[in-house]
């Protein structure tokens, strides 16, 4: 499994996090382009939340790895 993650601004998305509900981060990536694939295939099934930083702001999410 892959998330796609997008922008349609030009602010860039600058680094990825995944955690588990309880806080603990599993991932953390810097990227620079506008469009990235972050593989989960190694997460376990369940949910997860999703941080996405640039430099103007934050954006936290929930997903479930099925």
């Amino acid at each position: 499994m892959t998330l796609n993650i997008s922008t349609q601004s030009a602010d860039k998305i600058s680094t990825v996090e995944i955690y588990e509900l309880d806080g603990k981060k599993l991932f953390s990536e810097k990227f620079s382009e506008l469009n990235h694939l972050v593989n989960v295939k190694a997460l376990s099934k369940g949910t997860y939340l999703l941080r996405i930083f640039n430099d103007k702001k934050t954006l936290t999410t929930k997903f479930v790895r099925h």
